[in-house]
């Protein structure tokens, strides 16, 4: 009996089917300030400031096919002001082509076609995305765009830029059909189309009411022939 006490004392094997007492946890220790971990900042990009320089040498390279089945051609160029580095003429242009050339833009009228040129001196139409003081010089004596809205004015349409960044609330949150709609709509200005007034109480929008500045009731709506042949009024 002694023996196997001392045994015991000693740390052998507890007898089978007994579990084996668990040893104390060690101390926990802290660390030191040297032994602590450095955070590592994460790399940030952001575009420099958007400041307007009032001159356009940004223009979007290459042309697109004609656009259109039939009707007069009307040629185009996409250009961003200089001093803007939100959006570059490629970006801008990819959108203004992709609004025109919809089936429910305005070569569904099959009276205009539309291709996009490198030179804007040989354009018909000038597509510029500009800051708003800008727009509101370009546009002076055409529209009152106070720095909030854009317009057609001297054979180009002048987009503002903050519209272009954040669209507006009755748009629902869908700043990709807001920004097809407002080339729809100043395009519009250009083939000779003044502005309208909402035909009632939840009808669709037609195109050339000032969307931008209110529905008057009216749904949103991007396109001149929303269905493809008929054009809304």
């Amino acid at each position: 009996m002694v023996t196997l006490m001392v045994l015991l004392a000693a740390g052998c094997d507890a007898p089978e089917g007994q579990a084996r007492p668990l040893a104390p946890p060690p101390a926990p220790t802290e660390a030191t300030p040297s032994e602590a971990p450095t955070p590592v900042p994460l790399p940030t990009r952001s575009p420099a400031p958007d400041k307007g320089k009032g001159t356009f040498s940004q223009v979007a390279e290459g042309e697109t096919g004609i656009i259109g089945q039939a009707g007069s051609l009307i040629t185009y160029c996409a250009r961003v002001e200089d001093g803007i580095n939100s959006f570059n003429a490629k970006e801008f242009a990819a959108v203004v082509d992709a609004a025109l050339s919809d089936s429910r833009s305005w070569i569904a009228a099959k009276r205009w076609r539309f291709q996009r040129v490198p030179n804007c001196e040989n354009a018909k139409l000038r597509v510029n995305l500009a800051t708003p003081p800008t727009v509101d010089g370009n546009c002076a004596g055409a529209a009152q765009t106070v720095g909030k809205w854009s317009c057609f004015n001297n054979r180009a349409v002048h987009i503002n830029l903050d519209r272009w960044k954040f669209g507006v609330v009755h748009a629902g949150g869908d700043l990709p059909a807001y920004r097809v709609m407002v080339v729809n709509h100043e395009v519009g200005h250009s083939l000779g189309f003044s502005h309208v007034d909402c035909p009632g109480q939840g009808k669709t929008a037609p195109i050339m009411l000032p969307q931008s500045r209110g529905l008057n009731g009216c749904v949103f709506n991007p396109y001149p022939y929303p269905d493809g042949v008929h054009y809304v009024t």
